[in-house]
């Protein structure tokens, strides 16, 4: 009876501590699984962020352009230029992944902060 006590703690103790290679491989499935989609909600809600600049962006070339009237300012022309670069680039990330999205991601950050000062310098020129 002492060994079947004995013996049957044995199998509990191996069960409880012991690791199998597939559950090594499944934790890392799971944990990879989890950055991935981690990874995913971050380029979605960035690429929400920028549609939504854009479109921000959209608007506010209108009103220049309407203030300018027929005279189109270079900075207004620069800033639809740039409006351009920035929708294909914000297209081009959406179907993107791993280390291409953190790389468009970087692109695309600089180019919406070049869009500001674009935008700024019309401003200013519009005012003359």
């Amino acid at each position: 009876m002492k060994l079947i006590v004995v013996l049957l703690a044995a199998a509990l103790a191996i069960n409880v501590f012991a690791t199998s290679a597939s559950d090594v491989s499944d934790k890392a499935g799971e944990t990879a699984e989890t950055a991935a989609n981690y990874t995913k909600e971050q380029k979605d809600a960035f690429v929400k962020e920028m549609e939504e600049n854009l479109a921000a962006l959209k608007l506010k070339i209108k009103e220049m352009k309407a203030k300018a009237g027929k005279s189109k300012d270079e900075t207004v022309v620069k800033l639809e230029k740039e409006q351009k670069i920035l929708e294909h680039d914000i297209g081009a990330m959406k179907s993107t992944s791993g280390k291409a999205w953190g790389k468009l991601k970087t692109g695309v950050s600089k180019a919406w902060s070049e869009i500001k000062t674009s935008m700024s310098e019309a401003k200013e020129e519009l005012k003359k």
